[in-house]
């Protein structure tokens, strides 16, 4: 398994579009920031004096920056995750990989360490940008690692979603389609649970939605249903993925 997880890494970072995606993440999180702290600046030069000291910077900009990067892993990740599977289907290299000792979890761990450790590079990137503001003075370390944890774990969910798409199928496109949908299906079961007039489904959809749990940890809410959460969903699509990838004994 180590020796595949290397080769994964290795395939992931020797790839053009992996330095492309970076530098293109790299500007768009830099632009983002960097206009939530004009508007910032701004909205703080318009308020009378008696009032800025009410206005919290990390809320106006660290946790919407946040919920910004949130977003755009939901695009990027479909499109980082779906040549695991789809492309060695399409290419027939995966037969070898059955022909190996290496049964199917193994082979699916190595996959997703692989994604999770390339998708670390992009969160270092959206790491700098808040390391710059701490640097600064702004003290409100605990919110901000709870905020980082959720983006985290809404990444790993997001992997192992797009996994489970790859398995699908043998075209790549159709895997990031299938990926981003089943990520912003999760999305939007928050609107059925505001949608809803019955307690009971409001918050069963509430509790589903991967977005309320990613805005509890980002608001400082350390519970343990959302760690319970992240974690069956992890697990869910990753047996969901096993299960596909045993088809071909059926």
């Amino acid at each position: 398994m180590r020796a595949l997880l290397v080769k994964e890494i290795r395939s992931l970072f020797n790839s053009p579009m992996a330095y492309s995606l970076l530098g293109l993440f790299g500007l768009c999180s830099g632009f983002m920031f960097l206009q939530l702290i004009i508007r910032y600046v701004d909205n703080m030069q318009a308020l009378p004096a008696q009032y800025t000291l009410e206005v919290s910077f990390v809320n106006e900009v660290i946790l919407q920056y946040f919920g910004n990067m949130n977003f755009l892993f939901l695009v990027l990740i479909p499109i980082i995750s779906m040549r695991s599977f789809a492309e060695e289907h399409k290419n027939q290299t995966i037969n070898l990989l059955y022909l190996s000792k290496i049964d199917d979890f193994k082979l699916l761990m190595a996959k997703f360490l692989g994604l999770v450790t390339f998708s670390l590079s992009f969160i270092a990137l959206v790491l700098l940008n808040v390391l710059v503001v701490l640097w600064v003075g702004v003290d409100d370390f605990a919110l901000i690692t709870s905020a980082l944890m959720g983006l985290i774990l809404s990444v790993l969910c997001y992997i192992s979603m797009c996994l489970f798409a790859s398995t699908l199928t043998s075209q790549v496109i159709i895997a990031a389609l299938l990926g981003f949908v089943f990520i912003l299906a999760s999305w939007l079961v928050s609107w059925a649970a505001t949608s809803s007039a019955n307690y009971f489904y409001r918050e069963i959809f509430q509790y589903l939605s991967i977005n309320y749990h990613f805005e509890n940890l980002a608001r400082g809410y350390l519970g343990s249903e959302s760690f319970i959460y992240y974690l069956s969903l992890i697990g869910f699509f990753l047996y969901l993925s096993t299960k596909s990838l045993a088809k071909r004994k059926w």
